[in-house]
């Protein structure tokens, strides 16, 4: 599986802008579809620009400030044990999103081995799976099956989770 990062993307996005100036040449675009492409193509470089570059360290490279004005490193960043419980799992996340969490319940009704009504009985615990959908916020719904034991047959008996979360994470 193919990996995608800041240079396949800008190359990705340099071969259609090739592709489109090759069929302009040819004569094969109207005047508006040439229109619409140009600005999409403009609308894409914008939405390379925020996104692709909103985690990108600057230094003297890649910004318009000289050597002697840029900030230095944090040096106890790099230092082994320097990082804090949670770190990791942030990095390469989003930071300037928004979370939304939703949670469903999956109740237990009956047991599925002696259909008994197990509404009354306290649930014993969860199984959850996740949806996760990134559309410049992270929004995550979860699904909670409820697991209850059948006091008659101590059948476990577990809820039924939705058909479009056929694993623990989507």
């Amino acid at each position: 599986m193919s990996t995608v990062n800041k240079t396949s993307v800008r190359e990705e996005l340099d071969g259609l802008k090739g592709q489109f100036e090759q069929l302009c040449a040819a004569g094969k675009l109207g005047q508006e579809a040439k229109a619409l492409v140009v600005a999409l193509l403009a609308l894409l470089e914008l939405l390379m620009a925020v996104l692709m570059e909103k985690h990108t360290v600057k230094n003297s490279r890649n910004s318009s400030r000289p050597p002697s004005q840029m900030d230095k490193p944090d040096e106890t960043a790099t230092q082994p044990g320097s990082h804090t419980k949670g770190q990791d799992y942030h990095q390469g996340h989003a930071r300037h999103t928004r979370t939304i969490e939703t949670v469903q319940i999956a109740p237990v009704k009956d047991c599925v081995c002696c259909s008994k009504d197990l509404t009354a009985i306290p649930c014993q615990g969860y199984e959850r799976r996740t949806v996760v959908d990134i559309i410049f916020e992270t929004r995550r719904h979860h699904s909670d099956a409820e697991i209850k034991e059948c006091p008659e047959c101590l059948t476990l008996n577990k809820g039924v989770f939705p058909a479009e979360m056929a694993g623990p994470l989507q």
